[in-house]
């Protein structure tokens, strides 16, 4: 009897004790919470209407602002995409609209994901934007690196020095190249078939090897192969668009138009718009459109506009030209 009643004394006395470390711990997070208005150490995940996992936000602080609008302190944002690619996006601070699925914020953010990097200051992300999927931008310092498969790159419409011919090369190696580039904005969108358009705007410089590009605004258009071997998820440059003041510049060559489109992947350059092409070793080509292309090595002026189209040659030696048929000198008798 003495037993049982002490059994029973302890557990009660258990209980209160457990009881009172329960309100403890409550109270102290209420009077935190009461205190600064904020909580630490926050993970918040949103799911798309398909019930697939659309953000995840990782902060060491949020403070509420009214109603779903959050002061986000050291936001770690994981956005996810169509085919699975994850992008992840760092910054001091930030005011996120849980429930519409947006935040801005002034100070640097730096976004990293398959294949590329971005960062800028006075950044904006938005969940869904219209057709495409999540959008980050910057309004002011942007800058963009872009590692992608090489294929049939700005580089190959270099000449051969050795024999003044376009440099031909058939093997398929799967090698990657840097891009970069510099803006006034740039906007990242999206794309439902899992790859992104990148628009940038002011001041636009790019930079890839063995070419240069300075523009007023270009979309690239960036999506992965699907048939890659590499483990890494790396993309291609699909194509790049340009416009305003379009200078493109190479070794011993140099072209500029309005507008630009390059296709990296067929190897064609098409100029419009007061197009010109200066190449050190055949010369220069003026007209309204001009196309060049990797496999021929031609660069054919399509369109001429109200002016005639022009090519200017180089001037020639024509002594250390070898024609064919040709009779063979003779030697100088004495």
């Amino acid at each position: 009897m003495i037993a049982a009643f002490k059994k029973a004394r302890f557990s009660l006395l258990y209980l209160i004790g457990f009881f009172l470390v329960l309100l403890g711990n409550f109270s102290f997070a209420i009077s935190d919470f009461d205190r600064g208005n904020a909580l630490q150490k926050v993970l918040t995940t949103r799911f798309d209407d398909s019930g697939n996992l659309s953000w995840k936000l990782r902060a060491d602080e949020i403070t509420p602002k009214g109603n779903s609008l959050y002061l986000v302190e050291n936001p770690v944002l994981q956005t996810i995409h169509a085919n699975g690619n994850i992008t992840e996006a760092n910054t001091s601070r930030g005011f996120f609209d849980l429930d519409e699925g947006k935040a801005e914020g002034p100070a640097l953010m730096v976004v990293r994901g398959n294949g590329f990097g971005m960062s800028g200051i006075d950044w904006v992300w938005q969940q869904k934007s219209g057709r495409y999927g999540h959008r980050m931008l910057f309004r002011k310092d942007g800058e963009l690196s872009l590692q992608s498969i090489k294929s049939k790159s700005l580089a190959s419409f270099n000449l051969d020095k050795d024999n003044g011919f376009p440099k031909s090369n058939t093997k398929k190696q799967e090698k990657t190249v840097s891009t970069s580039a510099e803006a006034d904005f740039i906007e990242l969108l999206s794309m439902e078939s899992g790859g992104y358009r990148f628009s940038l705007k002011g001041n636009v410089s790019i930079v890839g090897e063995g070419v240069s590009i300075a523009c007023s605004n270009t979309q690239i258009f960036f999506l992965f192969d699907a048939n890659s071997s590499s483990a890494v998820k790396i993309g291609r440059i699909r194509e790049i668009q340009a416009e305003g003041a379009v200078t493109l510049k190479q070794t011993g060559r140099i072209c500029q138009a309005d507008k630009l489109n390059l296709d990296p992947i067929r190897g064609v350059v098409l100029l419009e718009g007061s197009a010109r092409v200066e190449d050190d070793a055949w010369g220069s080509a003026v007209g309204e459109t001009i196309l060049l292309e990797k496999e021929t090595g031609k660069v054919q002026i399509l369109k001429s506009g109200n002016s005639r189209p022009r090519l200017t040659l180089p001037s020639l030696d024509l002594d250390k030209l070898k024609f064919p048929f040709a009779p063979k000198k003779k030697p100088n008798s004495k």
